[in-house]
């Protein structure tokens, strides 16, 4: 039965579920897609305040795409490594901007 019949008569269980894979699908894109931007976009920050911001702005959207894989059932080593990963880098790249500052006030 096709999806149109399917939800013609009144059973969009079809529908449903082409719609979720391609939320799952999309939201797997965009994961990974943010995953490997995030820190280019750090590295583009001038000042202290501005990576702070940006580096705040990060931890919150790693925490958004941690519930959502949990809420999507996605299985988690799909990114919980890269998120990790990801998690470190900014941290070491937040450490490498406060010690490059902290030189520049020393000078």
């Amino acid at each position: 039965m096709d999806a149109k019949k399917h939800y013609q008569d009144g059973d969009n269980d079809l529908i449903e579920i082409i719609n979720n894979f391609r939320e799952i699908k999309d939201f797997k894109d965009y994961a990974l897609d943010g995953i490997e931007q995030i820190p280019r976009i750090l590295n583009r920050a001038k000042t202290l305040d501005d990576f702070q911001r940006l580096y705040d702005e990060a931890i919150k959207w790693i925490k958004y795409v941690r519930m959502q894989v949990e809420e999507k059932c996605i299985p988690a080593e799909e990114f919980g490594a890269k998120l990790n990963n990801l998690e470190e880098n900014i941290e070491t790249q937040k450490a490498t901007k406060e010690l490059i500052e902290l030189c520049k006030g020393a000078i």
